[in-house]
């Protein structure tokens, strides 16, 4: 694992260029805007998003939810933090009909050690509710503090 001092990141820009050749990347997600109460990202669905059954593999729009809240909470963390999830849960309310997903994830809980995120995942063209998400990341502090 690289280090990095998450404290420096409060832009989209950044957060875009932290997640260049990783799985997000691969995913073709993208942060739109974060702020300390709300982070957005989209996604486009192409072919290698969709599962055999020809819907979105649930856990691609899993994965675009999990990123706006990770990123998210990227926002949040002080030199030498780092973050990690400790729990999700997803329900999917119906499935794309749309190419273009957006998800808007916002803070609930910003505790010292946790931080808790919920998230809607929609079609970004009629803002259709396909998702309703949760997550819960522990803060993670180096031993020198």
């Amino acid at each position: 694992m690289k280090e990095i001092d998450f404290s420096k990141i409060k832009t989209a820009e950044q957060l875009n260029d932290l997640c260049k050749g990783t799985f997000i990347d691969y995913l073709g997600i993208e942060m739109i805007s974060v702020d300390d109460v709300c982070s957005v990202a989209r996604m486009k669905i192409s072919n290698i998003n969709m599962a055999p059954n020809g819907y979105v593999h649930g856990g691609v729009i899993a994965s675009l939810a999990e990123t706006a809240c990770g990123n998210g909470t990227i926002f949040h963390l002080g030199k030498e933090e780092a973050f990690t999830t400790i729990e999700f849960k997803i329900n999917f309310i119906s499935a794309p009909k749309k190419d273009k997903l957006l998800c808007r994830a916002t803070i609930v809980h910003n505790g010292r050690t946790t931080q808790v995120w919920d998230a809607e995942v929609i079609e970004e063209e009629t803002s259709r509710i396909l998702a309703h998400y949760r997550c819960t990341q522990i803060i993670m502090r180096s031993k020198s503090i």
